[in-house]
């Protein structure tokens, strides 16, 4: 896993970092991921757990709500981890659900769900462009079936992961993103020169900073972005981006006083066109 600059995103960073590592996958057809949560489960970047692989094309996603004693809400979600939808029928028959036909993504699919009166477990199984997909809640308490269709229905294919770093006059800056058609989720590191605390016009080599954005609006194939100073965060960074199959270019600013004097990076276009190695 390639880091820009050696440092590494805080809060929100599992989505950027999962999404990415599974784009690197390229596995085919391209995974589900999910955009949008239902409220249980929101915000989506702190609820995320790790995404586990599952054979070879194959993995397995779940959001997590944790409570004081026991999980609030959760969404698993898994694909590969069935060859059919009729194996997934013979699993559940086993295990004394009740199975319903129904519509899940405008594509025929199954409904498992306890036979008592109020079920304690739903799960969605569906066909989709020749991989088995089922998500499922145990807490329907919190997760109803209405909020896991919301939930499939929110999902979206994954593209790939785009990773780029340019070292200018002895400042190195790079950033790593991962694309869905309607999302793009963008991680900036970048060093700034400041004033000379001497006043002498110098330059000095003094900060360094970094900026996360987690699942941005595309429109079309262009994004933009962009964070205000605060108490925790002395930076002022905006940005643009367009996409394309081969890159993402990003066109990015960054200034602020993280120490007494103010520091500016200056225009920078970052060029994302590699992957992550191997």
């Amino acid at each position: 896993m390639l880091v820009v600059l050696g440092s590494c995103p805080s809060a929100g960073a599992s989505l950027i970092l999962e999404y990415s590592d599974l784009a690197h996958r390229q596995l085919t057809p391209a995974p589900l991921v999910p955009t949008t949560a239902p409220k249980a489960v929101r915000p989506l970047v702190s609820t995320l757990g790790d995404i586990t692989p599952i054979g070879r094309k194959g993995y397995r996603i779940r959001l997590l709500d944790v409570g004081e004693l026991a999980p609030k809400a959760i969404i698993a979600m898994e694909r590969g981890n069935v060859k059919s939808i009729a194996v997934a029928v013979r699993r559940a028959r086993t295990s004394g659900f009740r199975i319903r036909s129904t519509r899940i993504r405008g594509l025929k699919g199954k409904l498992f769900n306890d036979r008592r009166r109020k079920p304690t477990y739903f799960s969605l199984a569906w066909k989709e462009k020749g991989a088995i997909y089922e998500v499922s809640s145990g807490t329907t308490k919190t997760i109803s079936l209405k909020d896991l269709r919301s939930f499939t229905n929110g999902l979206q294919p994954l593209e790939r992961e785009y990773v780029g770093t340019v070292c200018l006059s002895g400042f190195c800056h790079g950033a790593i993103a991962v694309t869905t058609p309607r999302t793009a989720s963008v991680f900036v590191e970048w060093e700034a020169t400041c004033d000379d605390p001497d006043g002498m016009g110098q330059s000095l080599l003094g900060n360094a900073g970094s900026a996360l954005f987690n699942l941005l609006p595309r429109s079309g194939d262009s994004i933009s972005f962009g964070v205000a100073p605060a108490a925790d965060q002395p930076w002022t960074f905006d940005g643009t981006g367009t996409i394309t199959a081969d890159a993402v270019t990003l066109n990015v600013r960054a200034s602020g006083t993280p120490t007494s004097q103010p520091c500016d990076t200056g225009p920078l276009v970052l060029s994302l066109d590699q992957r992550f190695a191997d």
